[in-house]
C-alpha cells in the first residue's frame, strides 16, 4: 500500500516517505507504514541474505549491513533514540541499571543533561532508596527538526524535554529539563546556522542516519538556545527549586547562570522570519535529487 501525497500534507515524516516510495518501490512487492517492533518480529523468521542500497546510502561506511538492521529493529544501544520513558525503583538493581543506561541512547551528545540524569538518579538511590521513580526523556537530537515540527503542528510538544519524578512516602523530588534562550541570539538564514560538514547535500544523510545528533549542541548555541536543567524538592506543601549547571565537569547548583535564560516561547515570537526559513529549508532537502 502506498500512500499518496495531498496538497495540504506539511508533516515532515509524510513527505520523507512519499519521497521514499516513489523512488525505491520497485525493489519490494509491498510498502507499509511500521515500527521497530513490528519489524524485529518479522524478521525472526527471515534469513536476511542481502540489503540493497541506493543513492547516498550505497556507500558501506556509514552503516554496515548489521547495523542497519539493528537501527531499524530498535534494539541498537536502547530502545529508541529520540524517546525513553521507564518506571523503576532503586530496590530492584537490575531494572534500576538497566533504566541508567537506556537513557543514554536518548542523551547522547548531550552534557548537561547526561550528567544531571547519572547525578539525579545516584542522588535518589541515597535519599530516597524506596522511591518509586518515573523517567521520561523526548530529544529528536536535530533542533531544526524539532523547530519545523512545531511550526507545522502548533505545538511545542516536539520540543526536547526531560522530566524524572521520584516520590516516597516523606518527599518528592522533580527534574526537568528543557530549552531555553538568551534573548539576544537572531538567526538569519538556517544555512548560516549549519556546521560546515552540513552546509551541502549531505545533511539528508546525517539527518536519516541519526549522525545528526553530534551537531546539535553547535547548532543550538547559534540560536542562543541552551538546555537547562531544574531540580524541585517538594516537603508537604513546602517546595523549593534549583538550577543545575556543569562546572568543573560536574553538576552542581548554580546560584546564578552565565547564561540569561528566557522561555522559549520569546523565540518563537522574535524569530518569525527566520522560523519561515526553516519550512522552506525542509521543503529543499526533501526534493535534493538521487545520485
Amino acid at each position: 500500500m502506498r500512500r499518496s501525497r495531498t496538497t495540504n500534507e506539511t508533516d515532515l515524516e509524510n513527505l520523507l516517505y512519499c519521497r521514499f516510495t516513489e523512488r525505491y518501490h520497485e525493489f519490494c512487492d509491498d510498502i507499509e507504514i511500521s515500527y521497530p517492533s513490528k519489524f524485529a518480529d518479522v524478521i525472526r523468521k527471515w534469513d536476511v541474505t542481502e540489503i540493497i542500497r541506493s543513492g547516498r546510502f550505497t556507500p558501506h561506511e556509514l552503516y554496515t549491513d548489521e547495523e542497519i538492521i539493528k537501527k531499524l529493529t530498535g534494539i541498537s544501544e536502547g530502545e529508541n533514540p529520540y524517546l525513553y520513558f521507564a518506571l523503576v525503583n532503586p530496590k530492584y538493581e537490575s531494572k534500576w541499571q538497566e533504566g541508567i543506561e537506556k537513557a543514554k541512547y536518548v542523551l547522547q551528545f548531550n552534557q548537561l543533561w547526561t550528567l544531571g540524569y547519572d547525578w539525579f538518579l545516584n542522588k535518589i538511590k541515597q535519599e530516597m532508596p524506596s522511591a518509586d521513580v518515573s523517567i521520561c526523556i523526548y530529544d529528536l537530537g536535530f533542533i531544526l527538526m524539532s523547530l519545523y515540527h512545531c511550526i507545522s503542528q502548533q505545538s511545542l510538544d516536539f520540543l526536547p524535554r526531560l522530566e524524572i519524578i521520584a516520590q516516597d512516602k516523606e518527599k518528592t523530588l522533580i527534574l526537568t529539563g528543557q530549552l531555553s534562550w538568551d534573548g539576544t541570539t537572531f538567526p538569519k538564514t538556517v544555512r548560516n546556522t549549519l556546521p560546515k560538514p552540513l552546509k551541502d547535500d549531505n545533511i539528508f544523510i546525517y539527518i536519516m542516519s541519526g549522525q545528526i545528533k553530534q551537531y546539535n549542541t553547535q547548532i543550538l548555541a547559534k540560536y542562543g538556545l541552551h538546555h537547562s536543567l531544574v531540580e524541585t524538592e517538594m516537603l508537604g506543601e513546602k517546595f523549593m527549586s534549583r538550577n543545575l549547571d556543569v562546572i568543573d565537569n560536574k553538576i552542581q547548583y548554580a546560584e546564578s547562570l552565565e547564561v540569561s535564560k528566557q522561555p522559549i516561547e520569546d523565540f518563537f515570537a522574535s524569530n518569525l522570519d527566520y522560523l519561515n526559513d526553516i519550512t522552506n529549508f525542509f521543503g529543499f532537502i526533501i526534493q535534493i535529487p538521487a545520485d
